[in-house]
């Protein structure tokens, strides 16, 4: 029969060690947990593609993927893509510290808690873009897009530049965007 140290100092069916080191078995260390919380309490696994939990790259897309399993689910939760590996760590704490609370196991516990994004609008409606859709959305719904696809854009040698700047030069007043 095997006892478990922990199990004899607390008496607890199931013990989570709050900094994940099994072999430490301070009083203060030890706390009860469900499966699905001492489950949550794990870091990422070695040998992917991203050091952080939650992160993975999207070879086809080139970009960062953040997801995470909430409980009760059988699939993961998909968080975003995301240009950079940290913005996706970051994505997936802020999704961890809500769904797992203190049992969370936070890629960059030291980072302060990023604010909410302020609210954008769609670039055809003045309706505002709803905050589940991807960081890059620019349309609150596929109506809007399908009514975006339905233009054909000229752009003038003042609008290649402002693109090449990091601008935004499609409006739907003032010329720039012509219906079919």
């Amino acid at each position: 029969v095997t006892v478990r140290m922990h199990h004899l100092i607390t008496g607890w069916p199931l013990t989570d060690h709050i900094d994940r080191n099994g072999l430490n078995n301070q009083r203060s260390n030890l706390r009860p947990a469900t499966p699905a919380q001492n489950a949550c309490n794990r870091r990422g696994q070695p040998g992917t593609s991203s050091q952080y939990k939650g992160v993975s790259w999207n070879k086809a897309g080139e970009v960062w993927v953040a997801l995470i399993r909430v409980a009760g689910r059988t699939s993961r939760t998909y968080l975003g893509s995301f240009a950079s590996e940290i913005e996706a760590a970051r994505a997936y704490d802020t999704a961890a510290r809500e769904a797992q609370g203190e049992y969370a196991c936070l890629n960059l516990p030291d980072l302060p808690i990023l604010p909410e994004p302020e609210p954008r609008q769609c670039a055809v409606c003045p309706a505002l873009i709803p905050p589940g859709m991807r960081a890059d959305a620019r349309y609150c719904s596929p109506r809007c897009r399908q009514v975006m696809s339905s233009f054909t854009y000229t752009i003038t040698r003042r609008q290649r530049k402002m693109v090449a700047r990091g601008e935004d030069p499609v409006m739907l007043e003032g010329g720039i965007a012509t219906e079919l």
